[in-house]
């Protein structure tokens, strides 16, 4: 059956799917001959659902008129900035209670005012409703997300994070991006539909963002109301905003070793529609050169104790483990990413790290960990052996098979499904990269287009073996799951 895929992140230019195969008996194994090319496993039917979509980061300047901006010679005019290279992010959310996710789409951004063209600027975000069949239609504008509150335009835009955040059974959305995030309440239409409301300042969400780059929402203190973790990435701006070169003469993006992390907000929710940042009093890193420098976040129980704790993905400096400590009302938590062996990879470097999930490929009933890291370094699959308030993992990619992926290209958005429905969970891997012209060797890989074949893992007892496919995030279109409280 086909599965509509929809393709999200900077410069996307190949993707992997990763297929767990079950423990077996040992067994003697042979060389396998080379392997013919295996059918697709998706198709891409992107054209014909009624997504029509793309995500747009300013890195070519256009005028007024909407032309192209050039320098002397003639070339395209661009900044190069670090805010070009980190993409954009999909939701997927049954906004109407209809049984049927629907998708949400960051717009990004762009470059306004000449001649300088540094008034930073946000595309549009699009809501694409599921009709069902695998169409989807338009319905931004009758669901009040073409503007923001006053009739404000999108900011420029990266992430987006689902939750019901007043529990009245329908659910929100948390979208992040440069200098602010939005708060977007479900509420009724008058007329028997839904739409979303800017809650952003009444929330008391309205302040203290300088860059945001993804959120995730969870009841880290047991009081039944979701709190809301988000993630900020660098201080560059305009007056901190270096020229770069990676061959001495080539101008690109910087990377995020020439700025200041900047520190993480966590915001506590009081049960009346609005939020308290407690980032300091609860515990979170202050950030600086060496850390915080944020990505991805989680939330997910990795000890058994019943409350989630919280996982980032930081950009080439140690990954954060947030342990939960919190009692109700207070929350409270404890980095422990470097002692729960999560911070770094398997020979005790940071990565630059990208995307997260967790899941469970081995059937042990315990969560792992799963993320997708720069060019030249491996994916980390972390193998949970935690004990309640012991956090500790074992960095298995090697172990897993998987180890020939992830050098190639930047990992991107990933994921765990179940695609073939065998009762294992697979793994997605979107690939990209973060530079404007990367060195040849990163385009020359195996997996350097969507179709192109990527070297199958070794078969053998729990390991995950690789084939590709195009589209980032998972999602059951056929879901008759109702609203969620």
């Amino acid at each position: 059956m086909p599965a509509l895929v929809v393709g999200m992140g900077l410069a996307a230019t190949g993707a992997v799917y990763l297929h767990v195969t079950a423990p077996q008996a040992p067994a003697e194994q042979k060389p396998a001959p080379d392997e013919p090319a295996a059918p697709p496993l998706f198709d891409d039917i992107t054209a014909a659902s009624g997504i029509a979509f793309t995500y747009r980061n300013g890195e070519g300047l256009v005028d007024a008129a909407g032309q192209q901006v050039k320098d002397a010679q003639g070339h395209p005019r661009g900044h190069f900035a670090i805010l070009e290279s980190l993409g954009g992010g999909v939701a997927l959310i049954d906004y109407d209670g209809d049984g049927l996710l629907d998708v949400f789409l960051t717009g990004g951004g762009y470059y306004a005012g000449a001649p300088d063209y540094r008034d930073i600027r946000g595309q549009p975000c699009k809501l694409y409703k599921n009709l069902g069949g695998l169409r989807f239609r338009d319905v931004t504008a009758e669901v009040g997300l073409d503007k923001l509150a006053g009739g404000e335009e999108w900011f420029y835009t990266h992430g987006a994070a689902v939750g019901d955040y007043d529990r009245d059974g329908w659910p929100d959305l948390l979208v992040t991006g440069w200098g602010r995030v939005a708060l977007l309440h479900n509420e009724p239409d008058g007329t028997g539909g839904r739409r979303f409301i800017d809650v952003t300042q009444r929330a008391g969400l309205g302040a203290g963002i300088t860059w945001a780059s993804s959120a995730a929402f969870g009841d880290l203190d047991g009081d039944g109301w979701p709190d809301l973790y988000v993630c900020q990435y660098v201080d560059w701006s305009w007056q901190k905003h270096p020229a770069c070169t990676y061959d001495g003469k080539t101008a690109d993006v910087c990377p995020p070793k020439n700025f200041h992390g900047l520190q993480h907000k966590l915001y506590h929710n009081t049960g009346q529609g609005t939020f308290v940042d407690v980032s300091l009093a609860a515990g979170l890193r202050p950030g600086g050169t060496p850390e915080s420098k944020g990505l991805g976040v989680l939330l997910v129980d990795i000890d058994g104790d019943g409350r989630p704790e919280v996982y980032v993905a930081n950009d080439t400096v140690d990954n954060f483990l947030y342990l939960n400590r919190s009692q109700r009302g207070t929350i409270r938590l404890d980095e422990t990413g470097l002692l729960a062996g999560v911070a770094r990879d398997d020979r005790g470097v940071a990565n630059g790290s990208m995307g997260l999930d967790a899941g469970d490929p081995g059937r042990t009933g315990r969560p792992d960990l799963w993320v997708t890291n720069y060019q030249n370094e491996l994916h980390a699959l972390y193998r949970n052996e935690c004990q309640p308030g012991r956090p500790f993992f074992h960095f298995h990619t090697t172990g897993a098979g998987i180890a020939a992926i992830g050098q190639t290209y930047v990992g991107w958005g990933t994921g765990f499904l179940d695609a073939n429905l065998d009762g294992w969970e697979d793994l997605f891997v979107s690939n990209g990269h973060a530079i404007r012209y990367p060195a040849p060797q990163a385009a020359a890989g195996a997996d350097a287009e969507p179709g192109g074949q990527v070297p199958r893992g070794e078969r053998a007892a729990g390991r995950l073996l690789p084939h590709t496919a195009p589209g980032p995030r998972p999602g059951d279109r056929r879901s008759r799951q109702r609203r969620t409280g």
